[in-house]
């Protein structure tokens, strides 16, 4: 169901563009966390940089992130 709320073609693929301006990642901004003392907030570039560093989108797919793989990263 998570995964079927992000892809909205219905192809089976969700692109990096689509999942940052998903409500989870915009809800993700909007909190203010504390960690050690010290309040942080996550940005939508935050977010991006993670995801890009995480190998998550598959090149070979036009750098789009599949169910499977969203599956294993997300819900493990």
């Amino acid at each position: 169901m998570a995964f079927g709320a992000l892809d909205m073609t219905g192809i089976g693929r969700v692109d990096l563009n689509t999942l940052l301006e998903s409500l989870v990642c915009k809800n993700i901004q909007k909190q203010r966390n504390s960690f050690g003392g010290a309040d942080y907030k996550v940005s939508k570039h935050d977010l991006k940089q993670y995801l890009e560093s995480s190998n998550i989108f598959e090149t070979a797919s036009n750098n789009t992130l599949g169910y499977q793989v969203f599956k294993k990263n997300f819900f493990p």
